[in-house]
């Protein structure tokens, strides 16, 4: 029996799930690596997921078309394709719908933790370091459980302790004052590489120390819930050593 052959229309629609397919880790590497701007790489991120989605819709309508019911197992193969970042996309941006769109957030709104030298890595286009009242308001709203830690341990015991963790989750420590209780550190994302700043202060309490953090991102209105994530992923790492 022989196959039969590819309409044009499918044939193109084949080539197009590819190259979106291959769109999506490209863009954000690519960005990564210094290749393309983030400017460009993001834009092309979503274009990957969005295209598919609209080129689903299309192999969906093509499916169900009586002159094409001879290549249906192929256009469910392209649209399987053309779901998978379709699917990416939905994993990363579904859990993050309700979230605020903010890219700054603190554990202390009333008195953030201030950057010393961040200002002298985040480059010219980086987020401003200024925080005002509509972000305390989008923060309180999205984040209402988030607060600093209180803890029994004392202010230098509590800064090592801080150190220990930022190292853990592989944070890059880039200044540090003991004396002053201060901590600045940074990570950057996997994919696209983006560089959140982290300022961790340390002060001293009746019954110990208090922990509070700061985590900003360099660029982008939102950080899809990024920030705080990390913000409580330090301080899940913390209580096994503060009582």
């Amino acid at each position: 029996m022989d196959t039969p052959r590819l309409p044009a229309s499918l044939r193109f629609c084949g080539l197009l799930a590819l190259a979106l397919l291959a769109t999506l880790p490209l863009a954000p590497l690519a960005t990564r690596f210094g290749l393309l701007r983030w400017q460009v790489g993001l834009p092309l991120t979503a274009l990957a997921v969005v295209g598919s989605g609209v080129l689903l819709l299309v192999l969906v309508f093509l499916f169900f078309r009586p002159a094409l019911r001879a290549v249906r197992p192929f256009t469910a193969a392209i649209a399987g394709v053309a779901l998978a970042p379709v699917m990416a996309g939905a994993l990363v941006v579904l859990p993050a719908r309700e979230l605020p769109v903010i890219h700054d957030i603190s554990t202390d709104m009333a008195d953030p933790p201030q950057f010393a030298t961040a200002a002298t890595r985040r480059g010219p286009e980086a987020n401003p370091l200024l925080r005002g009242p509509e972000i305390d308001a989008l923060q309180s709203a999205g984040y209402p459980d988030l607060d600093g830690i209180e803890t029994s341990l004392a202010p230098q015991a509590a800064f090592e302790r801080a150190k220990e963790i930022a190292g853990h989750l592989r944070w890059q420590i880039h200044a540090q004052d003991a004396a002053a209780g201060t901590i600045e550190a940074s990570q950057s994302t996997f994919w696209f590489g983006f560089v959140d700043d982290v300022a961790i202060r340390i002060r001293a309490t009746p019954s110990g120390s208090r922990v509070d953090l700061r985590s900003v991102s360099r660029v982008g209105q939102g950080d899809l819930g990024a920030n705080a994530a990390r913000i409580k992923r330090f301080e899940a790492a913390f209580p096994p050593a503060s009582g």
